[in-house]
């Protein structure tokens, strides 16, 4: 593995600002409130026009991301002309301000000179961003005296406030989780610990109870199949994943089970007795899949090195 060098911190430098406004916004239910988002979007604006002076001084041209952008441009462009004829003008310009915001995240990851190193750390750390908010959540909600205000209808609904939403932010820092896990690139105590943290998210996600999640995970983990290489190591690697929670499945689905029927008085309770056994199972499974995971680099490690011709 190279060591990391100054072409590979040029993109950290974008993007590394614009991870704290996105950890900014995870801890604050996904930044809903246009008090939290339009400072972010002017902050992440800001990036944007250091990166395009970075790509224009590096010479750097990609055909498919300029592509991209001018779709998203003209899709930004006429949601701000739908203002014209909207029946309420207040919130569809408060819509095109949204999807300004997305267009110029996009663009700032998009145009960024990123390099496969930087990529990878910068992936690391948002790895890391989520399992933090995880590992906070997980313990906020079992030291709650009533974490009723934690769920809907025995469903976690935090950090997001919205279980669907909740469990996409999850899986968005599991599956990176696991594919770093399952990289031999990876610094090898790293992989381990990234293993026990795909486990703890996917657990968290479960325990949101989201049918969206439940139909669409069997698409993004096609899709890492599909596009990601070492799809063999891929596969070994989420074995452990999916047997922890399946073991786990039963106390993962505790708070749902006991109190989907319950009113939010009579619910804080029996959430509370349900959760304790939810956050022990999770973290029990997590630091099983770190023991199996340091089993499972070691491994592949020995079996590597055999391989490669002296």
């Amino acid at each position: 593995m190279r060591r990391f060098e100054g072409s590979d911190a040029l993109a950290l430098l974008a993007g590394m600002p614009v991870l704290a406004i996105f950890a900014w916004w995870m801890a604050d239910e996904g930044g809903y409130v246009p008090a939290d988002w339009m400072p972010g979007l002017f902050g992440v604006a800001v990036v944007l026009g250091m990166v395009v002076a970075l790509a224009c001084d590096r010479g750097r041209r990609s055909r498919p991301a300029h592509v991209a952008i001018a779709a998203l441009s003209a899709y930004t462009l006429w949601s701000f002309a739908s203002i014209l004829w909207a029946d309420a003008p207040g919130p569809a310009l408060e819509g095109s301000q949204r999807t300004l915001l997305y267009l110029v995240c996009f663009a700032c990851f998009a145009l960024a000179p990123w390099t496969p190193r930087g990529l990878l750390v910068f992936l690391s750390l948002f790895v890391l961003t989520v399992t933090l908010l995880g590992l906070v959540t997980l313990l906020r909600v079992a030291a709650a005296a009533d974490p009723s205000g934690f769920f809907l209808e025995g469903r976690l609904s935090g950090p997001l406030g919205y279980p669907n939403a909740s469990a996409a932010l999850w899986t968005f820092g599991a599956i990176p989780a696991l594919m770093l896990a399952s990289r031999p690139d990876v610094i090898a105590w790293l992989r381990p610990a990234f293993l026990g943290a795909s486990g703890l998210l996917l657990g968290l996600a479960v325990t949101t109870q989201s049918r969206g999640w439940l139909f669409t995970l069997p698409v993004v983990l096609l899709a890492a199949l599909v596009l990601a290489p070492g799809r063999a190591r891929l596969i070994l690697f989420a074995a452990p994943v999916a047997a922890a929670l399946g073991l786990a499945s039963g106390d993962l689905l505790a708070p749902y089970r006991e109190a989907e029927s319950l009113s939010p008085v009579e619910a804080g309770g029996v959430l509370r007795a349900a959760f304790d056994a939810t956050a022990s199972s999770l973290l029990l499974a997590a630091a099983g899949l770190v023991i199996v995971g340091a089993l499972m680099v070691w491994i592949d490690g020995s079996f590597r090195r055999r391989c490669t011709p002296a």
